[in-house]
């Protein structure tokens, strides 16, 4: 009873600003409900790899993506306020005089969060992916999962904050504080280069990190709470930012390891093989060969390797790759860890891919084995991909929903010119994608228009506005009067079709390849 007590007196006090926040949160779904599906950029357009869809105006999405952070600053405040109407430092709060237990205090303050701040979100998140046709079961995975992210990467924080301070004025220069030297701390360290796709395996230093929020949360508010210890729970509030800062990212090694454990069909890639062919030229306009090298910076060996894929609808990437030269001396020379590759196969007829794989070798060390016949030991870090959802939509008028794709639609733009695919997800979009116009009577296909930046984490939550992910991919079409080299004209849609695919990560496997005897000026880059 007293839990409830204390959470009705918290409503009776800040329920005009709660309802002032609801209503930002459903106005914002209203908005993202108007977008429909033809008017989001593309996927990871934000990375500069697309531009944007050449009829689409895309302000009015712009100005959605400014609701979140007007939410997550009105949901800061709110946190602030709720705790603080019974703050824990000083000595002049009411409820210190009278027979309230802390535990009930606590449990009122999480109350009120949940339903002052968290349920509105949860709620305006259901009814977004209700009114885009999605399944309850669907809907209400995506809602939940957003607000349990919210919380444990946010809200938890600043409830930890808000009860080390007396008032807003303390929690605002708090936060400040810490946001500063994070940002400080967070550009220093980012000058270390590191050549690696960090992004895919980000989510086990981000849940580390959650781990460590959560430990040191429980500790701080049982200190507030159960003890009033303000002056021992900022000092271990403050230990917690510095360890957060200060602990290193996992090895990539060790980060792979993990990943290969949680394989989810772990063998199914023991069909691929990389093999080096001396008899091809490398691949691109980079000529390669016996010049003298004479440039001060490192040197790029370039050498024509074939990726072999048994498995149709399949993409292989190569994460990085550890190589070793192995000198006619007996010495062994460790390079540095080596870029990526990607290779998508979808037709029993492109099993086999050559690829131009390129090793960076210091400058100092090419000049002096350039002409030594050396062996090359590279550990290709690799990852499958498989197909695990396949749309296929009328170029113009579609409308079907899958899976992994959610609900699609194709048009025309209103510029013309092009093919609009736009979908909406619950949850958050696919990261490996392949899209492709085709003619279905004579084949023909026009260029393919393909993105991945896979993301391995076992978590389907999205971290955007809402708890819907939606993006519109362009698909060039040939006009029939011009010079343009696609194959499916403008007269030709009606009889088209856009093929879509979606692959996921499969297998995380380690392949060596061996070169037994080489001459690196022989496969150098010139320059």
């Amino acid at each position: 009873m007293m839990i409830w007590h204390i959470f009705k007196k918290d409503w009776t006090l800040l329920w005009r600003y709660a309802a002032g926040l609801a209503a930002l949160h459903f106005s914002l779904m209203v908005a993202l409900l108007r977008l429909g599906r033809f008017q989001a950029p593309p996927l990871f357009d934000r990375f500069g790899f697309r531009g944007l869809a050449v009829s689409g105006d895309h302000t009015f999405y712009n100005l959605t993506t400014l609701f979140p952070g007007l939410s997550a600053l009105a949901s800061a405040f709110l946190i602030i306020a709720i705790v603080q109407q019974d703050a824990i430092p000083g000595v002049r709060q009411d409820w210190l005089v009278r027979p309230i237990r802390r535990r009930d205090l606590l449990l009122a303050k999480f109350m009120g969060v949940l339903l002052m701040v968290l349920a509105p979100i949860f709620a305006a998140d259901l009814s977004g992916g209700l009114f885009n046709g999605f399944p309850m079961g669907q809907a209400l995975t995506a809602a939940l999962g957003r607000s349990i992210w919210l919380w444990f990467s946010m809200f938890l924080a600043v409830f930890v904050l808000a009860s080390l301070t007396r008032n807003l004025m303390e929690a605002i220069v708090g936060s400040t504080v810490v946001a500063g030297g994070a940002f400080v701390w967070t550009m220093l360290r980012s000058s270390v280069p590191d050549i690696l796709n960090r992004d895919r395996i980000n989510w086990i230093g981000e849940l580390i990190h959650l781990s460590i929020i959560l430990a040191g949360a429980v500790v701080v508010l049982c200190l507030q709470y159960y003890f009033r210890k303000t002056l021992p729970a900022r000092a271990l509030t403050a230990g917690i930012v510095l360890l957060l800062l200060l602990v290193p990212g996992i090895p990539w090694q060790k980060a792979f390891a993990v990943e290969q454990r949680l394989s989810p069909v772990s063998g199914s890639a023991n069909a691929v093989r990389l093999s080096f062919v001396p008899d091809h030229d490398v691949l691109g306009d980079r000529p390669v060969g016996p010049v003298q090298y004479g440039s001060r910076s490192d040197a790029f060996v370039v050498l024509p390797v074939r990726v072999t894929v048994s498995q149709d609808e399949a993409v292989v990437i190569g994460e990085t790759s550890k190589v070793r030269l192995l000198l006619p001396d007996g010495q062994t020379q460790q390079l540095g860890l080596q870029m990526g590759f990607q290779v998508v196969n979808e037709a029993p007829a492109e099993g086999e891919k050559l690829i131009s794989y390129v090793i960076r070798i210091p400058h100092s060390l090419y000049m002096r084995i350039a002409d030594q016949s050396i062996r090359v030991e590279i550990d290709y870090y690799l990852t499958l991909l498989s197909l695990v959802d396949k749309q296929t939509l009328p170029a113009t008028g579609g409308d079907q929903r899958t899976t992994r794709l959610g609900w699609c639609g194709s048009k025309i733009s209103d510029a013309g010119g092009e093919i609009l695919l736009g979908c909406i997800q619950a949850g958050r979009p696919p990261t490996c994608t392949s899209f492709v116009l085709e003619h279905i009577a004579s084949g023909a296909r026009n260029p393919r228009n393909a993105t991945c930046r896979p993301d391995y984490s076992p978590f389907r939550t999205n971290y955007g506005p809402d708890a819907l992910s939606r993006f519109t991919e362009t698909l060039p079409f040939g006009d029939p009067a011009g010079i343009d080299t696609y194959p499916v004209k403008e007269p030709m849609l009606p009889e088209s079709q856009v093929i879509a695919r979606v692959y996921e990560a499969k297998d995380h496997f380690v392949r060596q390849l061996t070169i037994p005897q080489i001459r690196l000026r022989e496969w150098v880059a010139s320059e």
